[in-house]
């Protein structure tokens, strides 16, 4: 390792000086080419909302800023006794990746957002589809400052990126994992992951080319469900891992399943991907969980949620004329099986809302059972 500069080796040793010090800071330090403990900071496009640019902008200076800090500087931001030696009349700044950065005083307790609150209102101010790319650099930033994203948070923004129609967003988060932080070893975050080729074949009222990108986004979910990066620990059961989950492999058969049944002239080989998905789904079919508790409307509705793109592409891999011998063993018992789970399901989200009202996540469950339902007709 270098020596470290006289400039930074002055700087320690001042920042360990009593407040009593009267040393002045000299130029060579307050202008010094920072050693960085995590390289660049993430940098944010500018959005529709001034309120989400100042929260981005505060979050990058106060929070993500000083944990690319060493800690002499660190200690010139924090210690109270030190704050005089930013606030006087030659400024302190150092530069990382070539831009520079006035260091100014923080307090922990007073300039620090939260990571819930912060990210709860970052999310609240996502208006636009182009106020989504910064979400990359949102979870980069929280990570490299040692900031843990609570369960059920990675999941709503799979889930709001979703909606807006950013499934691109996504995945950049999902292959950038050692940045971002957000991994696949859970199975909710797979659940929502899948879930968005599921809203890409929707909201494209099963186009070709819809349906196309939608099934390229689910398995480019199950390639990484099969990187070493997104692995569960080895003390996971296959039954809790998400590779080896029947209904998330059930939606790449959904859509290849649509394809070759909508448009077999043109993609052949829909109905050959159709055969080998069917066969890794009934190897995999000792893991189907499909009891649905009454009393659980929670966890009925993610039965709900996750077994309608199965019961929908056995559905219509049924009407193949030709059905491989995988195919044909999916369509018959598990079929009815999967059809009575999702009608067990369905019945206990909607008892439970007319009990207590609906919820964001009922309304998800019964509006896909519509969707689906409906595109059986057309």
């Amino acid at each position: 390792m270098p020596s470290p500069s006289p400039s930074l080796t002055y700087c320690t040793r001042l920042s360990l000086r009593s407040s009593s010090s009267n040393i002045p800071l000299s130029r060579s330090f307050s202008q010094t080419s920072a050693r960085r403990k995590h390289g660049s900071l993430p940098t944010f496009p500018p959005t529709s909302s001034p309120d989400l640019d100042n929260l981005l902008s505060t979050l990058r200076n106060n929070i993500f800023l000083p944990s690319h800090l060493i800690r002499p500087h660190r200690q010139l931001i924090y210690r109270k006794t030190l704050h005089r030696y930013l606030l006087g009349e030659d400024p302190v700044s150092i530069t990382l990746a070539g831009e520079k950065h006035t260091l100014t005083p923080l307090d922990h307790l007073v300039d620090e957002p939260g990571t819930t609150k912060s990210f709860h209102q970052v999310m609240d101010l996502l208006k636009e589809k182009k106020d989504y790319d910064i979400l990359p650099g949102l979870l980069e930033g929280y990570k490299k400052s040692g900031r843990v994203l609570r369960k059920g948070m990675a999941e709503k923004m799979i889930r709001r990126a979703t909606e807006a129609g950013r499934g691109g967003v996504v995945m950049e988060c999902l292959r950038r994992v050692e940045k971002t932080g957000v991994r696949l070893d859970d199975v909710a975050v797979a659940r929502e992951a899948m879930w968005v080729a599921v809203q890409q074949a929707v909201q494209s009222e099963w186009s070709e080319l819809g349906l196309e990108k939608a099934l390229k986004f689910a398995e480019g979910v199950l390639d990484l469900l099969e990187d070493t990066r997104h692995m569960p620990p080895k003390h996971v059961a296959p039954s809790d891992d998400p590779l080896f989950k029947p209904e998330i492999v059930g939606v790449a058969l959904d859509l290849s399943a649509t394809l070759a049944t909508k448009f077999p002239s043109s993609t052949p080989s829909h109905a050959k991907k159709l055969g080998q998905y069917a066969k890794r789904i009934s190897t995999l079919w000792p893991n189907a969980d499909l009891h649905i508790d009454p009393e659980n409307w929670n966890d009925a509705n993610y039965k709900l949620l996750m077994w309608l793109p199965v019961w929908h592409g056995l559905k219509v891999a049924n009407r193949l004329p030709e059905k491989s011998p995988e195919v044909r063993q999916l369509t018959g018992v598990p079929l009815q099986q999967v059809g009575q789970a999702v009608e067990r399901a369905r019945d206990v989200v909607l008892a439970h809302g007319r009990e207590e009202g609906e919820r964001e996540g009922m309304r998800r469950g019964l509006k896909l059972y519509g969707e689906l339902a409906g595109a059986l007709t057309r």
